[in-house]
Parts: C-alpha cells; sequence; structure tokens
C-alpha cells in the first residue's frame, strides 16, 4: 500500500520539477485543487431492515450529511482544442453520524469516518467559453477507518473499513484565465461504487459525496 501511494503522489510531483518544464510546454497544466466535501450515506440497495449485531435487535436510524475538506495535486493534459485529461490525486474524508435504536437500552450516537487517499482520472469536455463537463473513474485508498460511540471522546480505529472504493466522479465547472494562472471554480459527484464498511453481511454502507471547491493551474 505505501508503494502504490508513494507512486501516485510521485506521478504528478514529478511534473513539478525544474527539469520538467517540457512536459508543461508539451499541454500539461499543474497546480493544487481543494474543496469541500459533504457526505452521503447509506445501506446498500439489496439491504432490509439493516441492523448492528453486537446490539441484539438494534435497528439503524438515517446518516447525516457532514463536511469535511479535502486537497490535493491536479495536472491537466491538453488533448485536443475541446478534450482534456484530468488526473488528480488528493485526500478525501467522509465522515456521517448515525443511530443505533434499541429495544431496551434506547437511543445511541455512532460517528463514522473514513479517510482515503483518491486518485481520479476524468475525461474533460471544454467549451470556447470556458465551461467544461467531466467524468471518469476514482479510486480511494483508505487510510484511517474510525468508529466513535456515544460518550467516547476520540475515534476508535474500525477493521470493517475497505481497504479501496471504486467510484464514478462527474463534475462541472469554468476555467477562468489569470495571468500566468488559470482559477478553476468546480462542483463534481463522486458515486461510490463498492462497499465503505464491510462488517457484518446485514451492515453493508456505501458513500458518495457532493464537493465544491477550486482549482489553480499553471497556463501550459
Amino acid at each position: 500500500m505505501k508503494k502504490l501511494l508513494a507512486v501516485l503522489f510521485a506521478v504528478p510531483a514529478f511534473l513539478f520539477l525544474p527539469g520538467s518544464s517540457s512536459a508543461v510546454a508539451e499541454g500539461w497544466q499543474l497546480g493544487v485543487k481543494g474543496a469541500v466535501s459533504f457526505s452521503d450515506f447509506g445501506f446498500t440497495p439489496d439491504q432490509i431492515n439493516p441492523y448492528f449485531p453486537q446490539h441484539s435487535g438494534s435497528y439503524v436510524g438515517g446518516f447525516s450529511t457532514e463536511k469535511s475538506f479535502n486537497g490535493g495535486l491536479v495536472a491537466l493534459k491538453r488533448i485536443s482544442e475541446a478534450v482534456k485529461l484530468n488526473f488528480s490525486v488528493e485526500f478525501k474524508s467522509l465522515r456521517t453520524t448515525t443511530h443505533v435504536f434499541g429495544p431496551s437500552d434506547g437511543v445511541h450516537e455512532i460517528h463514522l469516518k473514513f479517510d482515503y487517499i483518491v486518485a481520479t482520472l476524468k475525461l474533460q469536455i471544454n467549451s470556447q467559453s470556458g465551461f467544461f463537463v467531466n467524468a471518469g473513474p476514482s479510486f480511494g485508498f483508505n487510510t484511517i477507518a474510525g468508529i466513535k460511540w456515544e460518550g467516547d471522546r476520540e475515534f476508535h480505529s474500525s477493521s470493517n473499513g475497505s481497504s479501496v472504493r471504486f467510484a464514478v466522479a462527474l463534475g462541472a465547472g469554468i476555467e477562468l484565465p489569470a495571468g500566468p494562472f488559470t482559477c478553476i471554480p468546480q462542483a463534481s459527484y463522486d458515486f461510490g461504487l463498492s462497499d465503505t464498511y464491510e462488517g457484518e453481511s446485514e451492515n453493508l454502507l456505501r458513500a458518495s459525496s457532493y464537493d465544491v471547491g477550486v482549482a489553480i493551474v499553471l497556463n501550459s
């Protein structure tokens, strides 16, 4: 896992080295990105009456939408006048709060968090006015999976977080030239395709997210 993460960061980071200026001249735009992420958790579609087995007969309520911040590196490669490849590597945290309704011991609040290093490759279509849409696969590599029960002061590590998360990322935004840089306000929806939490068979969670942020890249 450490070698894989090193490679993911090394690819865009290498392009920033002084000796890599020729890569920028060949159509690369390199920069940084940041966003506010709003999580969207839910049980997998085929589950009925999900519950926590360690609390016999305890049913789980809905999941809250919570915000977190993510950021990382981005590289754009022009393929044609209207088409670009959009590659990014970033840190992303997905968080939510839910409640367990027990038959005898009342309601318990549970906080969950899943931290990832996410690599995304999207095909981007640009209009002449600067507006664009993009879409592509996203792969998240879990670094921390934590759970905090009501009354706990800190998150406890959980072994039930899936090690790899697969998703499809859909986005839109506008490119605004600003001297040697381009400012890119953008919004995206990250639709989870795989389970985020892999506890008992009755307790599978999937997470998606809505992201709103900005990227700043060097002009090629």
